[in-house]
């Protein structure tokens, strides 16, 4: 079997179903594009297919995956930190209103940090301001260092809710774009950040 994309987004699958993806995926070293988005899949399900997926020795490709609206939460999505470190084949990730709180994604963005092909990341509405104080990685901080590591990101979006209570603390992050080159979109909607952030854009 050579797969080269698969997208099964939007479609209901059951654990098992997921499950036997994940061995269909190890099998198959030519599959690049994966999109799991609002499948309906428990992150630890999800996790095994990126796991065979990324894992495999064969991987001819760099990959792109999105794994959107689907209830994955902050244990399973430091499940997918231990996986994306073991690998630098990552060049798009999308990872939006997935509940991943503070912690989670301050876990995933670390992990990005071993990705010098990533184009794309799109890790909207994950991260509540009551999580703030949570987690061992602090999101602002592993946003910066982020702009700072993966010098081939051209698009990242971070959007957020306030009304919802969904926001980032991005103070200081606008300062980095200063010596960022090959940022070409940035969605910052809904977070927050102070003024003198602002006076950075200038």
């Amino acid at each position: 079997l050579r797969l080269e994309e698969l997208n099964l987004s939007y479609n209901k699958m059951t654990q098992q179903d997921g499950l036997i993806l994940s061995r269909i995926l190890a099998s198959t070293g030519t599959c690049a594009a994966l999109g799991l988005a609002g499948c309906g899949l428990a992150g630890q399900t999800i996790a095994a297919c990126l796991a065979s997926l990324l894992s495999n020795e064969s991987l001819q490709f760099y990959a792109r995956l999105d794994v959107s609206d689907n209830n994955i939460g902050c244990e399973a999505a430091i499940m997918f930190a231990s996986i994306f470190v073991l690998t630098d084949r990552i060049m798009s990730l999308k990872l939006n209103n997935c509940d991943l709180t503070h912690e989670g994604m301050g876990y995933v963005l670390m992990a990005l940090l071993t990705q010098p092909r990533l184009k794309l990341l799109e890790i909207d509405y994950n991260c509540k301001r009551s999580q703030w104080n949570s987690g061992k990685y602090h999101v602002n901080d592993m946003l910066r260092k982020l702009l700072e590591k993966c010098l081939n990101l051209e698009s990242l979006s971070i959007k957020n809710d306030p009304e919802r209570g969904y926001q980032v603390d991005l103070d200081q992050f606008l300062n980095v774009l200063k010596t960022n080159d090959s940022l070409i979109s940035l969605d910052i909607t809904g977070n927050s950040m102070t003024n003198d952030n602002l006076a950075a854009l200038k």
